[in-house]
């Protein structure tokens, strides 16, 4: 019998210094930290994420760039929409953790999967 204390509930941001994302499904984990800008707004740092295996990894495809810290990466955000809050800023990351998951499975962008769901 597995530890129950040491399994990730699916579909649930975990919490310590960085927090570990397992998608809904159970099969990906993604690890990210949250900073808070002077300009009042977060950034949402990717410490840890699944291959892209050979899916594009250009940055307007996977809404990923460069990050100043210690992270490879951080989450891009349209300029305006950044989260104001710590809250707000884990729900975009796991959305975007969601997202991402599907694109590496089946190869629908970010963007066609969320013009799907407002329509």
């Amino acid at each position: 019998m597995k530890n129950q204390k040491n399994t990730l509930s699916k579909g649930i941001l975990h919490n310590s210094q960085i927090f570990t994302y397992r998608t809904k499904d159970g099969r990906a984990y993604f690890q990210f930290s949250y900073h808070y800008l002077s300009s009042g707004h977060y950034e949402m740092d990717i410490h840890q994420q699944p291959s892209y295996q050979s899916r594009s990894t250009n940055i307007n495809t996977i809404h990923r760039l460069n990050s100043p810290r210690v992270a490879p990466h951080k989450i891009c955000i349209t300029s305006g929409k950044e989260p104001k809050s710590l809250d707000k800023a884990k729900k975009v990351s796991c959305d975007w953790a969601e997202l991402t998951w599907n694109y590496i499975k089946n190869g629908t962008t970010l963007d066609t999967q969320i013009a799907m769901r407002n329509n």
